[in-house]
């Protein structure tokens, strides 16, 4: 009986064999360095409101690669001036790549231009800070009021200002009784 739990015991400590690097790159690799719930950023540049986020979880993590993921989604207005908000955008799951200033968005992705009454639903959305450029590659449908566009993908400039349906694929009407 002793020399079972004698050779049992020794199993069990000849399976533990992991290096205290290993178990330290683990825990870098797989734990966010910084966990935020219910966060609210707000973006000016000199003194004029450029855009408002808010997000009810945010992880943070510097290795291999600083990222920034929205596991729960993320809701984002543009502002034109302080009080001028000019485009909304929300999706269910958002990841920044933070080294590359360039956002994804998917699942449920949802862009509103206020001044245009466009409501725009797209499978993901690529936000690239560098290039100035928001754009899907993917099929999209926008609504305004009785109108139906259905396009191939989307385009605009980072403040939305300029929003494009590329290759539109038709307009269907129909009227409220």
């Amino acid at each position: 009986m002793y020399l079972c739990l004698g050779f049992m015991g020794g199993l069990l400590m000849a399976g533990c064999s992991n290096s205290m690097d290993e178990i330290q790159n683990f825990e870098r690799k797989t734990l966010p360095t910084q966990t935020i719930r219910g966060g609210h950023v707000i973006r000016s540049d000199k003194g004029n409101l450029q855009m408002v986020m808010d997000a009810p979880l945010i992880l943070k993590y510097t290795d291999p690669k600083e990222k920034t993921i929205y596991p729960k989604g993320v809701a984002i207005t543009f502002y034109k001036s302080t009080d001028e908000a000019t485009a909304f955008f929300q999706s269910k799951y958002a990841v920044s790549f933070d080294d590359r200033d360039v956002m994804v968005a998917r699942d449920s992705v949802m862009v509103i231009d206020y001044r245009s009454g466009d409501t725009t639903y797209l499978e993901d959305l690529v936000w690239n800070a560098p290039q100035k450029r928001i754009y899907s590659k993917h099929p999209l449908r926008s609504v305004n009021g009785s109108r139906i566009t259905y396009g191939d993908s989307f385009e605009s400039d980072d403040k939305f200002e300029n929003p494009q349906i590329v290759r539109q694929r038709g307009t269907v009407e129909w009227q409220d009784e």
